[in-house]
């Protein structure tokens, strides 16, 4: 059964309402949010992994630069807004992930202190791990298009 704050904004593109329908959009819904959930998850070890061999190699200052961006990846307002744009676009997950990265490396380029400006290329960087494990697992979502939306 699809939660009514979830029900009222992916069920209301329907001409009826049926609850099977809605079951649909609303199983479409997560399962792009556990593909970006997976995501995340894959993107962190890989940093994680990336890290201690750059560390080993080049030393613990080039291996931060692995550890900031998984700061970033697993930020809360980072999920939170992976979250709230799959819920309110009803998007696959590789659109949410383009959408909120690109906001978030605008808001880096945007800011006065140039550490913070390099920044965009982690946020870049991100956004394409993240793109090749979704790529790599389940194939996206459908969310049909309707002639009202058009």
């Amino acid at each position: 059964m699809v939660p009514p704050p979830l029900r009222k904004r992916c069920c209301a593109h329907l001409t009826s309402n049926s609850d099977r329908k809605c079951d649909g959009w609303y199983q479409a819904l997560l399962e792009e949010k556990t593909r970006i959930e997976k995501a995340i998850d894959d993107v962190r070890q890989s940093l994680t992994i990336d890290a201690k061999e750059i560390e080993g190699k080049l030393g613990k200052h080039a291996a931060d630069i692995f550890l900031a961006q998984e700061a970033i990846l697993l930020d809360s307002s980072v999920v939170e807004e992976l979250k709230r744009i799959l819920e309110a676009e009803l998007i696959n997950a590789e659109q949410v992930v383009r959408t909120v990265f690109r906001l978030l490396a605008r808001r880096f380029s945007e800011m006065n202190n140039e550490v913070f400006r390099e920044r965009g290329d982690d946020i870049d960087d991100l956004s394409r791990r993240l793109l090749l494990s979704l790529r790599e697992s389940s194939s996206p979502a459908f969310f049909p298009v309707h002639r009202r939306q058009l």
